[in-house]
């Protein structure tokens, strides 16, 4: 073997193991919030997925109909299907339910598998059926557009609504307008919804396509931080300063601050839900970090806007720990779904809902006046 072939095996096989030193040295500091980035920056999301969602002008994106499909990240492998009209359930759920169930990835059942989520937990307790809306990704503004466009397609007749608020919708509902969701602005005393932004979407869906920087960034840290140092990659979402269309207060208004607009939202699907005299009950989730002391919690803005709303709730903060919950993605293990359906059962026998439905009370109907890219909702006070 010739000398120039020995120093190149010998530099090799040095940038070799100072790479391995430098992965192990690597791992070994990670923070936690870190660890939450890259494993969302280089697993797939379910409402990011070309199999499972599609976009929607309305809503941002829902689920596409009659879905089955293997939902892998590092740290799970489940599976997701959907029925005839894209929701997180069985058929014979769309039949007369009992019970709606609103909300994002939680309800959905992110991580576990279809008998193991809140709502079928729920069902098998309490012998009544529910039909499950829950779409992953879901700010409350697009719960209630939801129950906006697919209540008259349900086959339900005086359904009770069971509204689930993670600490992320206290803020996601004042979403730059450039996103590919839609957004709740205000504009002196009215509420504009806008609509997503179909650009926005699509380029959530190139970041999440497989390919070989995204495999080498999920599987090596080192790897990571060299590809967030070359190239962080195009934003899905834009503030408004930076967004490239032109967004002038005259037709947009501006963002509410995120507590105050999750108020807003509140108040816009309490109307809707009032108009189809429909009762609602709303249950928060707790961050883990809330469980844990890492992050202070946020109950107190939930109970808050609740009690000005007069809806009657449960905070899960007392119900769930820490081990309830997968640690970085952040989702509930079974644990966590089983207990929350306990508690929810418990929480409606007391509050009389299971065995009779209550009379909802009912309230004069808002104007919704349409426009192009924008549309008047509600007024503030």
């Amino acid at each position: 073997m010739t000398t120039q072939r020995k120093n190149l095996i010998l530099l090799v096989g040095s940038v070799c193991l100072g790479l391995m030193l430098a992965e192990v040295i690597a791992r070994g500091s990670l923070s936690l919030d870190y660890q939450r980035e890259r494993y969302y920056r280089t697993n797939t999301s379910l409402h990011i997925n070309p199999e499972v969602a599609v976009f929607d002008p309305l809503l941002g994106f829902r689920f596409r109909p009659d879905v089955d499909a293997v939902f892998e990240t590092s740290a799970f492998s489940t599976s997701v299907q959907t029925n005839s009209r894209g929701y997180c359930d069985d058929e014979s759920s769309l039949t007369n339910p009992d019970f709606l169930i609103l909300g994002d990835s939680f309800s959905a059942g992110w991580g576990v598998e279809g008998a193991e989520r809140v709502c079928s937990r729920f069902e098998k307790i309490s012998n009544k059926k529910v039909l499950n809306l829950a779409v992953p990704g879901y700010n409350t503004i697009q719960e209630a557009l939801l129950i906006e466009q697919e209540f008259p397609f349900l086959n339900a007749e005086d359904p009770v609504v069971l509204l689930m608020v993670h600490d992320n919708d206290l803020v996601d509902n004042s979403t730059p307008l450039y996103s590919p969701f839609p957004t709740l602005r205000k504009k002196g005393p009215r509420l504009i919804v806008t609509a997503p932004i179909e650009e926005c979407y699509r380029t959530a869906l190139k970041q999440q396509t497989p390919n070989l920087i995204r495999f080498l960034r999920g599987h090596s840290v080192v790897a990571d931080l060299a590809g967030l140092f070359i190239d962080s990659g195009t934003p899905p979402i834009f503030p408004d300063a930076l967004a490239p269309i032109d967004i002038s207060f005259e037709e947009y208004g501006a963002s509410p601050p995120g507590t105050e607009s999750f108020e807003y939202a509140m108040r816009y699907l309490q109307m809707l839900l009032r108009e189809r005299n429909l009762p609602l009950y709303a249950f928060y989730i707790p961050h883990v970090d809330e469980l844990t002391g890492r992050k202070k919690p946020h109950s107190p803005v939930f109970v808050w806007v609740m009690k000005q709303l007069g809806i009657t709730y449960h905070d899960f903060s007392k119900d769930l720990e820490a081990g309830d919950y997968y640690l970085v993605d952040g989702h509930w293990k079974a644990s966590g779904h089983s207990k929350a359906a306990h508690a929810m059962v418990k929480f409606l026998e007391n509050e009389g809902v299971l065995g009779y439905m209550e009379e909802p009370i009912r309230s004069t109907t808002v104007a919704v006046k349409n426009r192009k890219t924008t549309r008047v909702i509600t007024p503030t006070e």
